[in-house]
Formats: structure tokens, sequence, C-alpha cells
């Protein structure tokens, strides 16, 4: 995992009130059956947040600089796709705002 996807998983935490249990999912593991919980929040986040910066990398190495706007429905559409849950909006929000923060950053 780079370390925007980390980023964005941490801060995606800590607005979620999940912080520790991203910290957790991103502990190194040698045998993936060490998750003490596959669904876990962190878990759930820490893959958002890997998938989102992938769509923002992606829509960069087409257009340079491509609008916010475009980056936010581009991520929420493909993770509404991806991500199940009750109700994953909060996740999904979260991780899309961080995602378009971070991008910003590498500018």
């Amino acid at each position: 995992m780079s370390a925007p996807e980390r980023d964005i998983a941490r801060a995606a935490g800590k607005r979620l009130d999940a912080a520790a249990d991203v910290e957790l999912a991103l502990l190194p593991r040698d045998d993936p059956a060490q998750y003490a919980d596959p669904i876990a929040i962190g878990g759930l986040i820490v893959s958002a947040a890997g998938l989102a910066w992938t769509i923002a990398v992606d829509l960069r190495s087409r257009r340079p600089r491509p609008p916010a706007v475009e980056i936010h429905r581009t991520i929420v559409i493909r993770l509404q796709e991806s991500v199940a849950g009750d109700d994953p909006t909060p996740v999904i929000e979260a991780v899309a705002e961080e995602t378009i923060r971070r991008a910003e950053l590498e500018d």
C-alpha cells in the first residue's frame, strides 16, 4: 500500500471515529488469516482508500488536473459498486473527500 493510500485511510478513519480500527488494518500481516474480523470498519476504510487512490491516479493519468468534482463523482460511483454494508455512504464520502485532499497535495 502506498503512502497516499495510507494517508487517505488514516484521515477517513479519523473523520469516522475509527482511527484505531484503521491502524489495526494497516499493520503488516504475514498471514491474511490473522485478521480478526475481515469486514471490520478499518479494513473497509483501508480497502476503499486503496481503490479511491487508484481511481484518482487513473483519472489524472488521462488528463492533468481533472476537476475535483469529477474525481469525487467517479470515486463515489465506483465505491458504491464495490462497497457493501448497511450504509457505506459515510465511509465513501470520507474516503472520496480525503482522496481529493491528498491528490491536491500531489499537484
